[in-house]
C-alpha cells in the first residue's frame, strides 16, 4: 500500500510535512514511521497502531499541500482517526499533540486481545436497533457511515449470530476486515489511560468549524476535553449525520483527504442536492498516478470556481513562460464517422414512449411485441404501429443484451482477466468499492438515459437483479407487463 509515496518523492510540501511528523514521533515515542509507511508487509501496516498513525500523518500532509495551493475548508470533518487530524487542522490542538494522541490511541488498542469483530448492515438504523432488541444482542452501534450503511461491534459470536440472522431477513451483511471491535465497549480497558494522556494536552476552541463523530453536529467552543476523546473512542461513529449537518449549511464541495474516495461514496449517500460536487485527493489503486488525481481534482475544484493559487501551486518548481503562436489555429477534423465505419452497429434509442431497443436494424424487422389480448392480424397492426410511431422495439434478447452491456462495462471497470463474470455473486465480492460504483452508475445512466443512484448497486447487489432493474426501469415496465416474442415464437403461434 503505497500511500502517497509519489508524491513525498515530487512535491517539497507534502514531504516537509511526512518529515515532520516522523522526526516527532522518532524523537518523541521511538517510533519509526518512514519504516512501517514504506514497508510492503500489508500485515504489518494492518496493525492499528501503526494504520491510525499512518493514516494521520498522510491526512495532515494532503491537508498541507492543499493549503499550499490556498484551498482552504469553511468545514472539517473526520471518520473515527480523520478527526484527530480535522481537529489540529482546525486548530483545537497542535500537530504534536495530534501525533501524541493517536500514537498512544494506536498502541492502546493493539495491546487489547483480539476477540471482536466488526459488520457493516445495508439497512436503516431503525431497522437495525429492532433486530438487535428483538434477539437480545449485546452488541454496539459503531458507525453510522450513511442512511443505509449501519456498522455494528462486539463479541465475534454475537457478530456472528447477527449476521446469520440478517441473512435469513435478506438484509445485506459484510464483514468487516477489523483486527479489532472498535468503538464498542470492548475498547472500554484503555479509557482511562487514555484519559490521562489526554489530560496532557492543552484543548483549544476550533478556528474552523468541525463536526463532532459523537453527535453528528458541529463542535462547541469547549466541548473537546479528555473525556470527549474517551467517548469518541467508545461511541458510533456518526459520519452521515456529520454530512448532512455540513449540507443544511450550505456546503456544495465535498472533498476527500484521505487514501481513496471511501468517505466520499458514503457521503453521497447522505447528500439530497444533487448539485453536489465530490473530490478525491488519492486512489489506494497501485496503477494509478497519485499526481494524476491530484491534477484531476485541482481541475475539478477550479471548475466549481474555487480559487487556486497558481503561483503556489508552481512554487516548489523550476517553470519557465513560452510565447504562444500569434496567428490562429487552423483546425480540421480527420476522425473517421462512426455510422460509416460500422454502418451495422448495434442501436440502443430511446423512443418517445420511453421504450429502448438493443437490438440490431434487422432484429427490428424480424421481431414483435404482443399487445395483451392481441391476435391474429392485429398483432401485426400492433407491430407496425410500434415501428412507425416509436421507431423501437422491444425483444426477447432485451434482457440478455441489457446484462450483456452491464457485464462489459463491469469487466472493463474491474479489469476483469477471465471471459465471465458469474451473475449471481455480489458486486463486492468482485472487488467493487463505492468510488467503481459512483463511475459506473454514471456509465449506466448515459448509455440507458436513466437516472440512478449509486445506493442502487446495494439494493441489486449483483448482476442479474441490477440487468433487470436496469431493463425494466429503462423500457417504463415492471416484469409483468410486457411479453416478449421472436420472429421463431410468431411463427409457432400462428401456426
Amino acid at each position: 500500500i503505497k500511500l502517497g509515496h509519489e508524491l513525498f518523492d515530487t512535491h517539497p510540501v507534502f514531504k516537509q510535512a511526512i518529515d515532520e511528523c516522523a522526526q516527532h514521533l522518532k524523537d518523541k515515542h521511538d517510533y519509526d514511521f518512514k519504516t512501517i509507511w514504506k514497508s510492503e508487509d500489508d500485515a504489518l501496516i494492518a496493525q492499528t497502531q501503526h494504520t491510525q498513525v499512518l493514516l494521520f500523518v498522510v491526512e495532515y500532509a494532503l491537508a498541507q499541500l492543499w493549503s499550499s495551493f490556498s484551498v482552504t475548508p469553511d468545514y472539517v470533518c473526520g471518520h473515527s482517526v480523520g478527526e484527530y487530524v480535522a481537529a489540529v487542522i482546525a486548530g483545537v490542538m497542535s500537530l504534536e499533540d495530534g501525533l501524541t494522541l493517536i500514537y498512544h490511541r494506536g498502541r492502546l488498542m493493539q495491546s487489547l486481545p483480539a476477540g471482536g469483530d466488526m459488520l457493516v448492515a445495508l439497512a436503516d438504523l431503525k431497522t437495525i436497533k429492532s433486530i438487535l432488541n428483538d434477539n437480545n444482542l449485546d452488541l454496539s452501534i459503531a458507525g453510522i457511515n450513511a442512511p443505509r450503511q449501519i456498522v455494528l461491534s462486539g463479541e465475534s459470536s454475537e457478530i456472528n449470530t447477527l449476521e446469520s440472522i440478517l441473512t435469513k431477513q435478506e438484509v445485506r451483511a459484510i464483514p468487516v476486515n477489523a483486527s479489532h471491535a472498535f468503538h464498542s465497549k470492548l475498547m472500554q480497558p484503555i479509557c482511562d489511560e487514555f484519559k490521562a494522556i489526554a489530560s496532557q494536552v492543552e484543548f483549544k476552541a476550533p478556528q474552523i468549524k468541525l463536526l463532532s463523530n459523537v453527535t453528528g453536529n458541529f463542535i462547541k467552543d469547549n466541548q473537546i476535553t479528555a473525556d470527549y476523546w474517551v467517548e469518541h473512542i467508545l461511541s458510533a461513529v456518526n459520519f452521515a449525520g456529520c454530512v448532512k449537518t455540513i449540507e443544511q449549511s450550505g456546503c456544495d464541495i465535498y472533498q476527500e483527504l484521505g487514501p481513496d474516495g471511501t468517505l466520499i461514496g458514503q457521503a453521497q449517500q447522505s447528500v439530497s442536492s444533487s448539485d453536489a460536487q465530490f473530490v478525491c485527493s488519492l486512489s489506494r489503486d497501485a496503477n494509478n498516478s497519485d499526481w494524476l488525481y491530484m491534477l484531476t481534482a485541482v481541475g475539478q475544484l477550479y471548475t466549481q470556481g474555487v480559487e487556486i493559487d497558481w503561483q503556489g501551486y508552481d512554487k516548489p518548481y523550476l517553470c519557465q513562460k513560452v510565447l504562444l503562436p500569434t496567428y490562429p489555429f487552423q483546425r480540421k477534423r480527420y476522425w473517421v464517422d462512426d455510422r460509416e465505419k460500422h454502418p451495422s452497429s448495434t442501436l440502443l434509442q430511446r423512443s418517445s414512449a420511453g421504450l429502448i431497443s438493443l437490438c440490431s436494424t434487422t432484429d427490428i424487422k424480424e421481431a414483435a411485441v404482443y399487445k395483451d389480448g392481441a391476435t391474429g392480424l392485429a398483432k401485426e397492426s400492433y407491430t407496425d404501429q410500434l415501428l412507425g410511431e416509436n421507431n423501437s422495439l422491444i425483444v426477447d434478447l432485451t434482457l440478455e443484451k441489457t446484462q450483456s452491456i452491464l457485464t462489459e462495462q463491469l469487466k472493463e471497470l474491474l479489469y476483469w482477466d477471465e471471459e465471465t463474470i458469474d451473475p449471481t455473486v455480489a458486486f463486492l465480492e468482485l472487488g467493487m468499492d463505492s468510488i467503481l460504483g459512483v463511475k459506473w452508475i454514471a456509465d449506466i445512466n448515459r448509455t440507458f438515459g436513466i437516472e440512478l443512484q449509486a445506493v442502487k448497486l446495494y439494493d441489486t447487489p449483483n448482476l442479474d437483479e441490477l440487468s433487470s432493474y436496469v431493463y425494466h426501469i429503462s423500457l417504463g415496465l415492471n416484469n409483468e407487463s410486457t411479453r416478449l416474442a421472436t420472429k421463431t415464437d410468431v411463427g409457432q403461434r400462428s401456426r
